[in-house]
């Protein structure tokens, strides 16, 4: 049986292995993101979701391995004097109590900071359907056979919905299996043609590349390690490398001019900015130095712009001393403390159960009475033997169902017109009977037949379906189906 406080234990051994582990990880992704300038956009998101997953494998290995393997030996669950003996009285000290209360609440804080963080991702999924509840569905037919046009080309086989938004400015894509584009109206009123179709471009290749289910492994790391700042900077990081990627290959698949969608994102961003603003002046179409007045120095905007320029901008990637600080305080508290944990806490649980007060014997309960015997049950009567079933099933023509039907088809106008007089019905060739449950009426049985007929003037398939809701069988429908001709004999 797994205790409380061998999961504090393993839930303690795996957030301290986190704080090192996560560094290094993270001076290894720095290093790569230095060093892989020249790979692509696409390469280096790639290595930046397996570095934040590896992340959040290692703590987790580590937790399920104390699991498994950190057992509480079982001389801490005997009696006080067998505990003596096998734990040195140096050990039995007060202070050690307060190694179990830094790991409870070590345990209380990543708890509560996971409800926060998970909080945080439901408010944003609860947003998210609120803001599809309230776009509208009414996209312009050029717009619709726009994106089919590029959907097309960039090899999408999902069927893609576009919506417009009408109190937003920021475009984006949703879900995985039934992706939605959500576009801003103003997008389409103040933006030249050629400019909403990157748009949609740059969203169709996030849809493409899956950058909804990358965007969630990364919420989940955030979750799980929201305690880390080395998790923060690479979450930053592969985010931008993402953007990059996906206009690397709406750019490749649908042939748009680098310098359109960089105009594009420079408008886009100056409308917004409006926005926030709160000012309400004539649109004027932005140019490129525009939004490089109006980016800081070393924005993720500004560098995505020059990039699609092909002008450097300075470092990549960059690493704040305060970030490195940080790191450095992570690593150095989970070297020194993750390895002696496990000792820590089973001394402080041998202080729990050493000075324990010991609990009184209880008295020994008086035996209970012989019960009385109970009388012998009476001997079942005999079963009486079930009557013999018939030998044979009588054929399907003789059934009271069938001559009920047949009396009633002898005087059917319907088949004495298309067979004529002098009426032979043969036997038939389906039947079937069911006595159930019928919604038009309980109870009812009901029968179908299919029986050939013959006349003057011709043969016929008879399709009859009749019901008995009156203890007295009743046709309710009759269908007639002509039979082939049989196939001439041909000559010897």
């Amino acid at each position: 049986m797994i205790s409380i406080l061998l999961v504090q234990s393993a839930l303690c051994q795996a957030l301290l292995t986190a704080c090192w582990s996560s560094a290094l990880i993270a001076v290894g992704a720095l290093m790569y993101f230095r060093l892989a300038r020249q790979h692509s956009a696409a390469q280096r998101h790639l290595s930046g979701m397996l570095c934040i997953a590896l992340m959040q494998l290692i703590p987790l290995k580590v937790f399920f391995a104390v699991l498994v393997n950190g057992d509480v030996p079982d001389a801490l669950l005997t009696t006080t004097e067998g505990f003596a003996a096998v734990v040195p009285p140096d050990v039995l000290i007060p202070e050690g109590s307060d190694t179990l209360a830094l790991a409870g609440w070590i345990s209380v804080f990543w708890l509560a900071g996971v409800t926060a963080m998970a909080l945080r991702w439901t408010v944003a999924m609860l947003y998210l359907r609120r803001w599809q509840q309230n776009i509208s569905t009414r996209v312009p037919p050029e717009l619709s056979a726009m994106l089919q046009t590029l959907r097309q080309q960039m090899q999408i086989r999902r069927q893609v919905s576009l919506r417009l938004l009408q109190d937003r400015l920021e475009p984006w894509t949703a879900h995985l299996w039934h992706p939605v584009i959500a576009l801003p109206q103003q997008v389409l009123q103040q933006l030249p043609l050629q400019h909403v179709r990157a748009i949609l471009a740059h969203e169709l290749a996030h849809i493409r590349r899956l950058d909804w289910l990358w965007n969630q492994i990364q919420l989940l790391a955030e979750t799980i390690l929201f305690f880390h700042p080395a998790v923060w900077w690479l979450s930053k990081q592969i985010r931008t490398e993402r953007e990059h990627a996906t206009d690397d290959l709406a750019l490749r698949c649908t042939g748009t001019d680098p310098l359109i969608l960089a105009e594009a994102l420079t408008m886009l961003a100056r409308l917004q900015g409006q926005q926030q603003r709160g000012r309400s002046s004539n649109w004027q179409l932005a140019t490129v130095s525009q939004a490089q007045d109006d980016a800081g120095k070393g924005s993720r905007f500004r560098q995505r712009i020059m990039r699609l320029l092909n002008q450097p901008d300075g470092p990549a990637v960059r690493f704040s001393m305060p970030l490195a600080v940080l790191m450095a305080l992570s690593f150095t508290g989970g070297v020194v403390v993750a390895p002696v944990l496990p000792d820590m806490v089973l001394k402080a649980t041998q202080i729990q159960i050493a000075t324990a007060p010991e609990i009184p014997e209880l008295p020994s309960l008086p035996e209970l009475p012989a019960s009385p015997k109970l009388p012998s049950l009476p001997q079942a009567p005999d079963v009486p033997q079930a009557p013999e079933l018939p030998a044979a099933i009588p054929p399907l023509s003789e059934s009271e169902p069938y001559q009920a039907v047949l009396a009633q088809l002898q005087n059917d106008p319907g088949i004495r017109r298309h067979a004529g007089a002098d009426l032979q019905f043969g036997k038939p060739v389906y039947g079937r009977i069911y006595i159930r449950e019928h919604w038009f009426e309980p109870g009812t049985s009901y029968v179908k037949y299919h029986i050939p007929v013959s006349g003057s003037q011709g043969t016929a398939m008879v399709v009859v379906h009749a019901t008995k809701p009156d203890k007295v069988w009743k046709v309710d429908s009759i269908d007639l189906e002509a039979l082939p001709k049989p196939a001439a004999s041909a000559p010897a």
